[in-house]
């Protein structure tokens, strides 16, 4: 009876197992089809369908403590030397997902982590030049191109063009999910990350 359990056990393992390396590379698959680009002007038309999509996603029209998408909002992002990482999926021909990261001091971020100062802020008395922080201002993926390797790489293509080792990177997470990506760099990449 013994011998019988431990084989069903086994059985369990293997096949969960088995059931991981699956969807690992049905993951991998995916990410062959989807290319990343940057957009660097505040003149690229494809900041009208991330301005609705954020819009209507993170209800920033509702609350003026985040950042606004509008026009002012790209050109001042781009003059301060903000990176914006965008997925395409080749076959559809559709963009996918971004991600978006400014570099901004350490002064401005525990302004912003103590509450003395709200998103808004922070990034409108972030200029172009010195800095030693990086805010990680937000990641979409599209409902039905939502990929855990998809999001990390937006994140990272965000974060490592101004990354260098004096600087922390922080986050304001709006949704469980954000949460547990944070986590998740926080203890398996470089990036020194801090959460409000």
């Amino acid at each position: 009876m013994f011998k019988i359990i431990l084989y069903i056990k086994e059985k369990i393992i293997l096949k969960t197992k088995y059931i991981n390396f699956l969807q690992i590379k049905e993951q991998f698959e995916y990410l062959k089809n989807i290319k990343f680009e940057y957009i660097t002007s505040a003149d690229d038309v494809r900041l009208l369908e991330i301005e609705k999509l954020a819009t209507d996603f993170f209800g920033t029209e509702e609350d003026p403590s985040q950042i606004q998408s509008t026009p002012e909002t790209y050109k001042h992002f781009f003059n301060i030397g903000g990176i914006n990482p965008i997925a395409i999926d080749i076959s559809a021909n559709d963009m996918i997902g971004w991600g978006a990261a400014i570099p901004t001091t350490k002064d401005l971020m525990n302004e912003f982590l103590n509450n003395n100062i709200t998103e808004a802020e922070l990034f409108k008395n972030t200029k172009s030049g010195f800095y030693d922080a990086i805010y990680f201002i937000s990641v979409f993926i599209k409902p039905k191109y939502r990929n855990f390797n998809t999001t990390i790489s937006l994140i990272k293509k965000s974060i490592e063009p101004i990354y260098n080792d004096n600087c922390v990177v922080f986050y304001d997470a709006f949704s469980n999910e954000g949460d547990k990506i944070g986590k998740f760099l926080k203890d398996h990449s470089k990036y020194k990350i801090i959460k409000k």
